[in-house]
């Protein structure tokens, strides 16, 4: 996996340490999340409301806005990489633009504190905490 920054005036020192505590924790990460090293993380600007970062799976990448704090970019960076790894094991599908969690389909259409509350988010929410607390034991 290589994290890739693009252009980001001001938010430099942050790109950085999220750099180095990526680099600290590659090892260990792989304990808790089951990922490949052919996903690319992008750092960059997200033109969408209260996103910090999204998987574009049909890239294999993930995007991380960097207008947020260090512990925000930390925790988005390993909340995405839950939901890559929940779409690279089949348990969160996406088909024509229809969401499916272990085989149940889901609304599409909802507003963010809605979406916020299915399964997958929930999931990995939950487990980036934990995922978190544990690197930052280690390190």
């Amino acid at each position: 996996m290589k994290i890739i920054p693009r252009s980001c005036p001001g938010c430099e020192l942050r790109v950085g340490r999220l750099l180095t505590d990526f680099n600290n924790w590659k090892r260990s990460i792989k304990n808790y999340i089951n990922y490949t090293e052919e996903v690319n993380v992008i750092i960059k600007f997200i033109d969408r409301e209260k996103s910090l970062g999204r998987v574009v799976y049909e890239k294999g990448e993930i995007e991380i806005d960097p207008r947020f704090t260090l512990l925000q970019l930390r925790n988005t960076l390993v909340h995405e990489l839950i939901h890559y790894e929940q779409y690279r094991e089949k348990r969160l599908e996406i088909k024509n633009d229809e969401w499916f969690w272990k085989g149940k389909k889901y609304d599409n259409t909802l507003v963010y504190e809605e979406y916020t509350n299915l399964p997958w988010e929930i999931e990995a929410r939950k487990r980036s905490k934990k995922i978190i607390d544990k690197l930052f034991k280690i390190y």
